[in-house]
């Protein structure tokens, strides 16, 4: 999708699982990655290769060569492509450096506005530009505040930020409320008001809206079927997965992956984010 110069999408992936290899690209395209390893990799640009943790993102300047990942164990990444004035003045303005390793404490923010780009650019035979950039403008702010822990006004807890992060790494398993207090060294009602004071939600609501919201991007990939995607974010029964994302989306799995292959969704899978 061409939008005069100002926003382009290119590219998305999610959550891809790469078997032990070293991935090169030369890109000449004149657009920006934002690549998001989830799991220990290697990055090089240029001379230096640089060891990158868990959760690391990096944004990729337009046209520049570089390889990742893992030849010791199976890596995986998530990607955005991206291109045009709005997306360069945005990095800009909230001072996102380009092939810097950056540690994202919230991998939350990742996924905040992903979903609700991708919708808009799917739903509607003409997506809003300016709601479009309003989202990327919004993403990029979150993902500047998501590596900068002097963004966050409220101290969060160590013990409260270490059992988010464990959630935000294990929705395919088992999570119960009592486990996550006792990880976080606190009673279920204390731990559950803590939780709702930093960061917004309760940790059943945080672990719900993050799974399915998870589920929602993971059904844009064909080579997942809706099982496969119920058990990646931890609902192995197909009827109970099925039961939650209705109720938070409006349509079953099966029926939000329909809608997606309307004439349009076609268009903008093979234009804007295929």
């Amino acid at each position: 999708m061409r939008t005069n110069g100002r926003l382009r999408f290119d590219g998305l992936g999610l959550d891809k699982r790469v078997a032990p290899r070293i991935v090169r690209w030369a890109d000449d395209q004149a657009r920006v990655s934002f690549v998001r390893l989830l799991t220990e990799a290697y990055v090089k640009f240029g001379g230096a290769i640089l060891r990158c943790p868990s959760n690391t993102l990096i944004v990729v300047k337009p046209g520049a060569p570089r390889w990742y990942g893992n030849d010791t164990r199976t890596w995986r990444m998530s990607w955005l492509h991206c291109g045009g004035r709005a997306v360069l003045a945005s990095l800009r303005r909230n001072g996102l450096p380009f092939h810097e390793p950056l540690q994202l404490r919230d991998p939350y923010a990742w996924e905040k506005y992903l979903l609700e780009m991708f919708n808009e650019l799917t739903t509607y035979r003409e997506p809003s530009l300016e709601l479009l950039e309003s989202l990327l403008r919004s993403w990029v702010v979150e993902l500047k505040r998501a590596i900068d822990p002097a963004a966050t006004a409220r101290r969060i807890p160590a013990r409260l930020a270490e059992v988010k992060h464990h959630i935000d790494v294990s929705l395919g398993k088992r999570l119960s409320l009592r486990g996550l207090a006792q990880r976080a060294g606190l009673s279920v009602s204390h731990f559950s008001a803590e939780f709702r004071t930093h960061f917004g939600f309760s940790p059943v609501d945080y672990v719900i809206r993050l799974r399915l919201n998870r589920a929602a991007l993971l059904l844009r990939d064909r080579d997942l079927n809706v099982t496969q995607i119920g058990r990646a974010v931890g609902y192995p029964d197909l009827f109970h997965f099925s039961k939650a994302f209705k109720n938070h989306f409006g349509k079953s799995p099966t029926g939000y992956r329909a809608a997606r292959r309307s004439p349009r969704a076609d268009e903008a899978r093979s234009t804007t984010v295929a």
